[in-house]
């Protein structure tokens, strides 16, 4: 049987093993920190990459909201400017009317402002036929802007259907520029604006919105009936220049209150606020 020799080594041969074992190890720890490395050296990169790119959406989205704010107050305040000292907006109506933002005695959009008698251009304490400046005391007396014989003074039958330049108190009060606005276009603002009963700083009343997005605020003023303000803050009644002429003792207006908004006629005595336009 042959007897298998075990190999000598000299410590030479030693050595050099010892020497690559070494080396086999530090290459082995040198991979694996590589590694480690490469892999904190990506996870960096990418978190870095990950809060550029949040950086940069954060900021462009808040270019777009500024943008959308500034688009906004712009489309909501479109065409707004002064004539004579009143504001007055524009909803892009198709007759190009331009509504006065404030009532005739009123220096803010919320307030109530003045009561005038259809036809009349000056207050009073009491509103009623006995006062009013068309009736000779008497509602079966008419001396100005009558259709009916029967009711004409000494047979007043003029046929005047719209208030004259002098008898507006939108003209007479504001200038050339402004008029009391005419059935035709308190139908227009109804027909191509939405309505809703709402209050602003504290006031409530009736606010119309156009697709231009423009608004218009009217406060629900009420009506002056004889010496007294009736349905102050839960109605408003605004004049028209339009008779009513199939009724000469009435003349249109526009009512709204909190279930609704309508054109409507009421007597002329009473006093109504008045919302003067102007065109463009």
């Amino acid at each position: 049987m042959v007897k298998l020799k075990r190999l000598k080594m000299n410590k030479t041969g030693k050595i050099i093993l010892w020497v690559l074992a070494i080396a086999a190890v530090v290459a082995v720890f040198v991979i694996n920190g590589s590694r480690s490395y490469n892999k904190q050296r990506l996870r960096e990169s990418q978190a870095i990459r990950n809060e550029m790119q949040l950086g940069q959406i954060q900021e462009e989205q808040e270019q777009k909201q500024e943008e959308q704010k500034r688009m906004e107050k712009g489309l909501k305040n479109q065409g707004n400017s002064s004539v004579n000292g009143h504001d007055y907006v524009d909803l892009g109506l198709p007759s190009g009317t331009l509504w006065a933002t404030c009532n005739v005695g009123a220096d803010k959009p919320e307030g109530y402002g003045n009561y005038y008698a259809w036809g009349e251009t000056t207050t009073k304490s009491i509103y009623d036929w006995a006062t009013y400046k068309y009736a000779r005391g008497d509602s079966n007396w008419l001396s100005k802007y009558s259709n009916d014989l029967e009711v004409g003074h000494n047979g007043v039958n003029d046929r005047l259907n719209v208030l004259q330049a002098g008898d507006d108190v939108a003209t007479a009060d504001w200038g050339n520029d402004w008029h009391i606005p005419t059935d035709e276009q308190w139908r227009e603002l109804e027909d191509f604006t939405t309505h809703m009963w709402t209050v602003r700083d504290g006031v409530w009343g009736c606010l119309f919105t156009a697709k231009n997005r423009s608004e218009l605020f009217l406060p629900a003023a009420g009506i002056r009936l004889d010496s007294e303000i009736n349905d102050g803050g839960s109605d408003g009644y605004y004049w028209s220049r339009s008779l009513n002429a199939g009724s000469t003792h009435y003349a249109w207006c526009l009512r709204f209150y909190s279930s609704g908004c309508y054109r409507c006629s009421y007597y002329r005595c009473q006093g109504l606020s008045v919302r003067p336009v102007r065109e463009k």
